[in-house]
């Protein structure tokens, strides 16, 4: 991808791996949905997804690789391991972009099993 969507997946990383809801919901349309397949479970709209992120994924460690799943940006996100003292596999990002450089959907496959289709390792030691 180019410069710009690589800045786009580096600041939704970090601000992930920060812990920071407002700046995840700064790169976010004021419609844009958050998704988790297998779950049937889903969210639109900044504030659904504000209070999913405080609430789940943010009081969570985080590492990130960024990757692409069909000409989309994608990262896979590591969730840290108390037990192997290590960040597993655990969800694989998809990012729908709009034209204005926005997010409009995060798709989260929850499916360690999907990494190494993406090249990805199944650990990411700290």
């Amino acid at each position: 991808g180019d410069e710009r969507t690589r800045a786009i997946v580096r600041a939704y990383t970090d601000a992930i791996e920060g812990g920071d809801v407002d700046t995840v919901l700064d790169l976010l349309t004021e419609d844009a949905t958050w998704s988790m397949p297998p779950y049937a479970v889903w969210f639109s709209g900044l504030g659904p997804i504000a209070a999913f992120l405080a609430e789940a994924p943010m009081t969570q460690r985080w590492r990130h690789r960024p990757t692409t799943a069909n000409g989309q940006p994608a990262v896979g996100c590591y969730l840290w391991d108390d037990e192997r003292e290590t960040f597993a596999a655990e969800v694989i990002d998809v990012l729908t972009l709009r034209g204005d450089g926005r997010i409009e959907a995060v798709t989260a496959f929850i499916d360690p099993g999907l990494f190494p289709r993406f090249g990805l390792p199944a650990r990411v030691d700290p």
